[in-house]
């Protein structure tokens, strides 16, 4: 762990804080380049093994588990999220025996747990103002206050499932997946009331949810796994609160780098049959730039998660595997070629967070 705490001393100027008020996210004039980035594993259930690692971009390593390191006991089950906002990691957990249905509040520089809050069923995280959001399969989204960990608000939406979310302006848009049912709708809040404002119509499976510098927002809807055709990235138009128009690929994550959509997709059929996609997007004029991203012929198991460098353009595809060994990051240029493969050291790598000076 001495190597870990090293370089957040080092680093520590982007995280560090007051605990007497709530966090709020460092304010950059440019993006600076990655030390290395964190590492979500869901873990395979119910083994309560979620786990929290990390690469350095200076050693090419991985770590091992540091939540465990730094807390000696498991994360716990089915890690969800996570976010760094402030001086803090924030994870959601939902499932298993010793961590259900729990928002995690981590110290970034130790990884010690400062806080476990329980939340039903959580699901995704996003940060605005000073305050944490946060889905859950109740049909709510959590308001976190983030100087006492606590909820501030249950903010009630008229969706089922509420999945992936993002920020415009004071908007939140808040995809409602169907969780244990059906839905085909996103949820949009206003973040001055903390009340649900309109509910669009975007298709069924509605699950994460980005958007651009010029305001669009896009969500990936997986279908009704009956038909994988049904699959396909629905854009809003958030000055009218809208549907503009939809993209027919397949899609379950999704990236913007500059004016293009990175996403991975492993759709299933009713017959459990599964479909693989990598397809980019030329947001200017939403049409399909290419088939498949990955331009080497890199062949992934089971892609269950993209985030791309907003420094440099690097894709970072997430491979669970087989859900009962370590995963692999891969990662590729902005042109779709490989240029490393890591072990995710933990099983089901779902997310993974970049660490900046």
């Amino acid at each position: 762990m001495k190597h870990y705490k090293l370089l957040w001393t080092l680093t520590a100027s982007i995280f560090l804080a007051s605990c007497s008020k709530n966090d709020s996210a460092p304010t950059q004039t440019a993006i600076q380049p990655a030390n290395g980035f964190f590492i979500l594993n869901q873990g395979g259930y119910p083994d309560n093994n979620s786990s929290l690692t990390y690469y350095d971009f200076t050693t090419n390593s991985v770590s091992n588990d540091l939540y465990q390191a730094a807390n000696s006991k498991q994360l716990g089950n089915l890690a969800q999220d996570f976010i760094i906002y402030g001086s803090k990691i924030y994870i959601t957990l939902n499932g298993g025996t010793s961590a259900v249905n729990t928002l995690a509040v981590l110290d970034v520089n130790t990884q010690k747990l400062l806080k476990s809050d329980t939340i039903n069923v959580p699901r995704y995280i996003v940060s605005y103002n000073g305050k944490i959001f946060v889905s859950s399969w109740d049909n709510n989204v959590y308001e976190i206050d983030t100087a006492t960990y606590s909820v501030d608000k249950k903010i009630p939406v008229s969706g089922v499932g509420p999945e992936g979310m993002a920020i415009v302006g004071s908007s939140l848009y808040v995809a409602n997946s169907g969780g244990y049912g059906t839905d085909s709708t996103v949820s949009v809040i206003d973040l001055n009331s903390l009340t649900e404002i309109k509910k669009i119509q975007v298709g069924y499976g509605a699950s994460r949810v980005v958007a651009n510098a010029n305001g669009d927002v896009y969500v990936t809807c997986q279908g009704n796994y009956t038909d994988t055709s049904l699959s396909h990235v629905a854009v809003i138009d958030s000055k009218q609160n809208a549907l503009k128009t939809t993209v027919n690929v397949l899609a379950s994550q999704i990236d913007i780098y500059n004016n293009n959509a990175f996403i991975s997709a492993i759709i299933y059929d009713a017959n459990y049959n599964s479909a693989i996609a990598y397809p980019e997007i030329d947001l200017s004029g939403n049409t399909i730039i290419k088939q498949n991203f990955i331009t080497d012929g890199t062949k992934i198991t089971y892609p269950y998660g993209i985030d791309v460098d907003a420094q440099n353009g690097n894709i970072y595809v997430d491979d669970a595997s087989t859900f009962s060994q370590n995963g692999s990051i891969y990662c590729f240029t902005e042109d779709g070629a490989l240029k490393f493969k890591t072990s995710s050291n933990g099983i089901g790598p779902c997310k993974i967070v970049f660490v900046r000076s």
